[in-house]
């Protein structure tokens, strides 16, 4: 992460899906021994940059003590999803939240529920 005046470095993360060490014991089918694994991420290679942006994002807020105001990364929607609010938070900070739901169907019943694909915690401004 970039800072906009400073043009400096503000904070980074690295992840990784492989270990050639792990990779090694898993083909022998054996232990492998005690040590610093680099694997640290597990899931798509897609949603690992949003997952980062992520976890900066609120680093930032907490550990850093900054707020990101703008990312600029490819208009991806695994990106924009993780950076939304999440409904799961708003329901734990007020009891009587009902999550949104679809447009209302002919028969005047409520379509399904929005899919809560976000991540970011509620006090964390959104990006």
């Amino acid at each position: 992460m970039v800072g906009t005046y400073t043009r400096k470095v503000l904070s980074c993360l690295a992840n990784s899906k492989a270990c050639k060490m792990c990779n090694l014991w898993e083909s022998k089918e054996l232990p492998a021994p005690a040590r610093v694994c680099v694997r640290n991420y597990k899931g798509s290679s897609k949603g690992m940059e949003a997952t980062m942006v992520l976890e900066l994002t609120i680093q930032a807020k907490y550990q850093h003590r900054f707020i990101v105001g703008v990312i600029v990364t490819d208009d991806d929607s695994l990106m924009r999803a993780a950076l939304k609010p999440s409904y799961k938070h708003l329901s734990a900070m007020m009891p009587g939240f009902v999550q949104p739901h679809a447009t209302p169907k002919e028969d005047g019943k409520l379509g399904a529920k929005l899919q809560d694909t976000g991540k970011l915690p509620l006090d964390v401004p959104q990006p």
